[in-house]
């Protein structure tokens, strides 16, 4: 078959780390236009004669009893309201559409350019809100609202429509620049959780402005708007009542520095390779959600939401890792980012385990650890312990991420698995952290090839130090942190480079990511969820069969090429890659397109069992690939159109669903087929890339749904999703 087939830098330097509040003079009060005041806006334009006429038009087709109150900026509609239309056919979904088209004169309303997000009933009328959206960025306040009878019927209109966007998306500062304004601005210490860049409509001068809307805490939670042209502040208000509302003694906000989509998320032929450090996409500061935040001791902990916001209300410091509800991330090589406010100390404590000499085939030994209290009588409390292996060799992990020996130790808070290890170590490590004074090691061995197992000398546990049940939510010392390899106080592994170092919070962040892609498409009909994603999913970054050979290595080094998600096992792995042509590691952990592609075929595993060779593996090559980058179009990239563009080997393969030959051409059946299931995976997810994406000669993009359980999603997205559940074996 043919295949059918996206100034300001300075003022750092007024910010200490860790600074409470800016001095700052007192500002008089601003009268600016607001702009959701609308009895307060200035008439700029009047109806045209045009409008006026098909406002007459209107009510001669509908009946009489219609108002109309027009906007004073745009003179268009604002308001319709007094009587009802005739019917329209189809869900109310299809009806306000309908209403659009059938007034595109009066209303001159795009619906290409909307997207439903509300939608309720009550007492037999069906309220639908739409909001407008240009060149994948909101409008700001916009709007579109229909509302319809059980019979179709229209009864009312409002709308905040701007038809005339002519505006040059492309923002003159930078993000960073953005947050430094807020800062300035609000004379306080930021803790920001979002930053995006959004249409804001300026009231004050009558005009639209492209705009970073930022977003975080400081004594409140603020929102931003910051003119993307030259850092003016154009807008701000305290949105402290819609995050955390209520009383809360402990308060904050987890973000991490990410890359959106990858370092190098563009193909930069012909080897990105060659690319410099400096040349790689700047990280961004984004909320970290779906996070643990522990509070005052291990015995009390919370998770964030979906702006990274966390509030509990007992009092008390904070500790957290990258670990939430549904991954646990752990560093392979040693101990794991790690983050506290109360004084965070490290004790060493005498636990010594070890495994026979060599062990056993077909074995599981399990070793309990149990820290005793020492640290009451100082008034400290626990956080978590980890412990320290001394010796360890289990299992055989070679360099390109192939198991030839399934031997392997885990780490575990009772059933949960936090981190599992392979293969050979020739210097000391510390294990997972667990945050619990006891914990669980476990080998257990396949039935053939032993090694020498390990040994673990002592425990190293964290205990809060200074005053741990009191809070700090504001100002130094605030639990607000951000994830950064130049954040004071936080740990990281930056023994393979400062870059390489995000790697566990890159993995976390795009972990959750794609999870949460899934919730609208995980629904099933007749109630629930179709699937159970529910299970917390151990996840190793910096992973490798011999990690010290790259200790103090500096040039021609490679870490494991490659990463995958273990069927058997349950986790997911990550090598480091090779080293670029400018001795820089390419971590897969760091290419968000991996990261999701990995999580992709645990969702399918949860479905069905994939057999990974031949047609049948292609098919989950294909649906990884497809999904994964669907998620970012969902998030806005919608021009992303490869993966594994900064890795290019193993999992992280250049592939490019677009077969625009960036790297990769199209790709047909059986022409193309290469016996190899990512080469060959192409060749479909290329066909289901087009159903998403029309050319300026074919029109193959499926749309979104209007109505019912998948309403506003991609008609594609679903449909790949749904036929999972027909177990599909071949093309």
């Amino acid at each position: 078959m043919k295949n059918i087939k996206v100034f300001l830098l300075a003022l750092l330097l007024l910010l200490p780390a860790g600074a409470g509040e800016l001095l700052a003079a007192p500002k008089a009060r601003e009268r600016k236009p607001s702009p959701l005041a609308s009895s307060l806006r200035q008439v700029r334009r009047t109806p045209s004669a045009a409008t006026r006429e098909a406002f007459r038009s209107f009510v001669k087709k509908q009946g009489k009893g219609w108002k109309v109150r027009y906007n004073p900026r745009t003179a268009l509609p604002e308001a319709i309201t007094g009587g009802r239309t005739a019917r329209y056919p189809g869900t109310p979904e299809q009806s306000a559409i309908a209403f659009f088209d059938d007034n595109k004169e009066l209303l001159r309303v795009q619906p290409a350019s909307l997207r439903l997000t509300h939608k309720k009933e009550f007492l037999g009328v069906t309220h639908l809100q739409y909001q407008q959206y240009k060149d994948g960025l909101p409008v700001e306040f916009s709007y579109a609202r229909v509302h319809v009878s059980a019979e179709g019927e229209v009864s009312g209109y409002q709308g905040r429509f701007e038809p005339e966007l002519e505006l040059n998306t492309a923002p003159s500062i930078s993000e960073q620049a953005a947050v430094m304004a807020a800062r300035m601005d609000l004379g306080r210490q930021l803790a920001v959780s979002r930053a995006e860049l959004v249409i804001y409509p300026d009231e004050a001068a009558g005009t639209l402005k492209l705009a970073w809307k930022v977003r975080g805490r400081a004594g409140g939670l603020w929102v931003y708007y910051i003119d993307a042209a030259d850092g003016s502040v154009l807008y701000k208000y305290d949105d402290l009542r819609y995050a955390c509302a209520g009383v809360w003694n402990t308060y904050g906000t987890s973000t991490g520095k990410v890359y959106a989509v990858s370092p190098i998320p563009g193909y930069n032929a012909p080897n990105s390779l060659n690319v410099t450090e400096d040349l790689w996409s700047t990280p961004v500061t984004a909320p970290l959600r779906d996070q643990y935040f522990w509070v005052g001791s291990y015995s009390s902990m919370t998770v964030t939401n979906s702006a990274g916001d966390y509030c509990v209300t007992g009092n008390g410091k904070v500790f957290s890792s990258l670990k939430g509800p549904y991954f646990a991330v752990t560093n392979f090589r040693g101990a794991s980012a790690h983050y506290d406010n109360g004084g965070g100390q490290w004790v060493p404590v005498a636990n010594s385990v070890q495994t026979p000499h060599p062990y056993a085939d077909s074995q599981t030994y399990v070793y309990n650890v149990t820290i005793p209290d020492t640290w009451s009588v100082s008034g400290y409390t626990f956080a978590k312990a980890m412990p320290r292996f001394t010796s360890f060799s289990a299992g055989s992990l070679d360099l390109y991420g192939s198991v030839n020996d399934t031997d392997q130790v885990s780490v575990k808070s009772g059933s949960s698995v936090l981190g599992t290890y392979i293969g050979t170590r020739t210097a000391p490590f510390y294990g997972a952290a667990v945050e619990n004074p006891s914990y669980t090691v476990e080998l257990e061995s396949d039935a053939s090839g032993t090694s020498n197992g390990f040994i673990i000398d002592i425990s190293s546990y964290l205990v809060l130090t200074n005053a741990p049940g009191t809070s700090v939510n504001i100002g130094a010392g605030a639990g607000s942190p951000v994830w950064s390899t130049t954040t004071a106080g936080m740990y990281w592994d930056t023994s393979l480079g400062g870059a390489n170092a995000l790697s566990e919070v890159n993995a976390f962040y795009h972990l959750n990511a794609i999870r949460r892609y899934f919730d609208p498409l995980n629904i099933n009909t007749a109630g629930g969820l179709a699937i159970d994603l529910s299970a917390q999913v151990p996840v190793m970054v910096h992973a490798s069969g011999n990690p010290d050979s790259l200790t103090g290595c500096a040039t021609g080094c490679q870490g494991m090429l490659n990463a995958y998600y273990d069927l058997e096992k349950g986790h997911i792995i990550m090598g480091d890659g090779m080293m670029d042509n400018h001795n820089k590691y390419r971590s897969f952990a760091l290419d968000g397109t991996i990261v999701r592609h990995e999580y992709i075929h645990l969702v399918i595993d949860k479905i069905y069992p994939i057999i990974n060779f031949g047609e049948f593996g292609a098919i989950s090559e294909a649906l990884a690939d497809y999904l994964a980058l669907a998620s970012f179009w969902r998030e806005g990239y919608g021009t992303q159109a490869t993966l594994g563009n900064f890795v290019g080997a193993g999992e992280g393969a250049a592939r490019d669903l677009s077969g625009s030959g960036q790297p990769s051409d199209v790709r047909n059946m059986p022409d193309d087929w290469y016996g190899e299931v990512h080469e060959d995976g192409m060749i479909l997810s290329q066909a289901l890339f087009s159903l998403r994406n029309s050319t300026p000669t074919t029109v193959t993009d499926l749309g979104v749904f209007t109505a019912g359980s998948f309403s506003g999603q991609s008609r594609a997205d679903v449909l790949v999703f749904a036929a999972l559940f027909y177990f599909p074996d071949n093309f």
